[in-house]
């Protein structure tokens, strides 16, 4: 009977006859041990959060080593290409320019292979411009208290989403809640996140009775300014939710994207003492929280 009660998970037991006394102790014994198992559970859940977060923060500074490590080389790479871009740019203008004194019978291919050459030249300026993002920083002598509703609604309109029919857009910050930071970094930031929810919601096929629905919210927690934008697009799998802030990390098709937008947003809040999360659910909705210092008087 004792083996059969053991095996099937008794902690202890007592043979009858047994004193008071003797039930008192391993009483006793018992409500220590599970008190003993409560603390080292609770001792391994505080473990376990605090790894959790030393490996949150080691991505973090890697990510931002990265970051600084990018910025380094695209000023190199940025003085170097200049120059002969610059070139390319007036020699395209030069052969413009030689159009008219060419056969009737060439032009249309000549301007088809100057389209051609623009083309790739632009897509090289293009990268050039997005890698210049990484070399400005912004010192605080550039930096004002800015008033985050008026600051999205100036990217909703630069990006056009107020024009489109079928979207819904709800705002809600606390007028008054502001930010110390560079206006124009902070617009490019922003543009990059809502840009890319904006493309989630395009690239979503919504069921009858659902159309695409932009949130943004913003408020105070623990000394910290929030600011979250949500859609309901097609989400982010949790494969690559760790990757979305890499440089030149992308989903998209060759030509569509370089993958700096969010890697550039990452880039500026840091610079200003800010962070960015995402939580998101494949098919169903992302949300970047923005954390930015109260700097409140």
């Amino acid at each position: 009977m004792k083996l059969k009660c053991l095996a099937a998970g008794a902690t202890d037991f007592l043979s009858k006859p047994c004193s008071g006394a003797e039930l008192i102790l391993r009483a006793q014994n018992l409500t220590r041990m599970h008190r003993q198992q409560q603390e080292l559970s609770a001792q391994k859940q505080d473990l376990e959060e605090a790894l959790n977060n030393l490996q949150h923060k080691d991505r973090q500074l890697m990510r931002q080593e990265k970051l600084a490590s990018l910025g380094r080389m695209s000023a190199g790479l940025i003085h170097e290409i200049n120059n002969p871009l610059n070139y390319a740019l007036q020699g395209l203008q030069l052969l413009h320019q030689g159009i008219a004194q060419l056969p009737a019978d060439t032009k249309d291919e000549y301007r088809e292979i100057l389209h051609d050459v623009e083309g790739g030249v632009g897509r090289v300026t293009q990268i050039i411009a997005d890698l210049r993002g990484f070399t400005t920083n912004t010192g605080p002598e550039c930096r004002q208290m800015l008033e985050l509703q008026p600051l999205v609604e100036t990217v909703i309109e630069f990006l056009g989403a107020n024009s489109r029919s079928d979207l819904q857009i709800k705002i809600e910050i606390p007028k008054g809640l502001s930010i110390l930071a560079d206006r124009n970094s902070m617009i490019q930031a922003l543009t990059s996140v809502i840009s890319n929810a904006l493309t989630a919601m395009e690239e979503k096929n919504y069921p009858e009775g659902e159309s695409p629905r932009l949130e943004i919210q913003g408020g105070r927690h623990e000394e910290k300014v929030l600011l979250s934008i949500q859609d309901n697009g097609q989400g982010i799998s949790p494969e690559i939710q760790d990757r979305i802030f890499d440089p030149f990390f992308t989903t998209r098709d060759v030509g569509q994207g370089m993958g700096l937008g969010l890697s550039i947003c990452h880039s500026i809040l840091a610079d200003h003492g800010a962070t960015i999360e995402v939580r998101s659910e494949p098919g169903l909705f992302s949300t970047f929280t923005l954390q930015f210092p109260s700097n409140r008087s």
